[in-house]
């Protein structure tokens, strides 16, 4: 009887488990990276099923950190600049997406920093498009509309003036043609918002992650070790 066991190959599987030590480092921050990538796809698919109609920019609201083999962890996460905006926010994803994460009230807008500080926004008291608002496609008032009627207001214009009841400030109001017809609320005055989560962040990351980084790993860990071979 012959027995053959492994003992006449041990430089051979040396070999193979130096391959091994340096490709594991290697093969962990590619897994993670490709985990990463996937992630954010995923929830900026998740947004497009959530959400109703949103913007090119919202869809662009999460990026990704890259891991590297000296520091082994890949961060998906909310921008925090606002960078690539078209439409011309002045705020970051990380702003006004939180509260859909976390729920509780979002931030002020820029808009109602200005009317505050012109003493026109009363305390506790924020703003939303009115009724003789124009929405874009997205249901979101343009912009540009925003900053006509504030600066209308500075300039005292007779197009847009502040609308009270009561003697307190409900509104700025457009004139676009004579009499109370031609009248409209551009933006309205209401309570301050509070949002319930609807976007469930952790538990999409943790779903995905525990799904896919092992068959990532696996994969890049074979790729690597073919890669060291070659080289060697």
């Amino acid at each position: 009887m012959i027995k053959v066991s492994a003992k006449g190959l041990s430089k051979q599987l040396q070999e193979l488990k130096d391959i091994e030590q340096k490709a594991m480092p290697y093969a962990a921050a590619a897994a993670l990276t490709k985990t990463a990538v996937g992630l954010r796809q995923a929830l900026t698919s998740e947004m497009g099923a959530i959400f109703d109609r949103p913007t090119p920019f919202t869809l662009r609201a999460f990026e990704y950190h890259p891991a590297t083999r000296e520091k082994l962890e890949a961060r998906v996460w909310l921008r925090e600049t606002v960078g690539g905006n078209r439409r011309g926010s002045t705020q970051p994803p990380s702003v006004w997406l939180q509260p859909q994460i976390f729920g509780g009230p979002r931030a002020d807008k820029g808009s109602e920093r200005q009317l505050r500080k012109d003493g026109l926004l009363p305390v506790g008291k924020y703003v939303v498009p009115g009724k003789g608002a124009q929405l874009d496609r997205f249901g979101n008032i343009k912009r540009g509309d925003v900053t006509k009627a504030l600066a209308g207001i500075k300039k005292k214009s007779k197009r847009y003036f502040v609308m009270y009841r009561n003697k307190r400030p409900i509104g700025i109001g457009q004139r676009t043609s004579r009499g109370k017809a031609g009248m409209s609320v551009l933006l309205a005055f209401v309570d301050k918002p509070t949002y319930s989560r609807r976007l469930p962040f952790h538990q999409i990351a943790e779903r995905y992650v525990e799904q896919r980084l092992p068959g990532e790993f696996e994969k890049s860990l074979n790729e690597m070790i073919k890669r060291f071979a070659r080289s060697r």
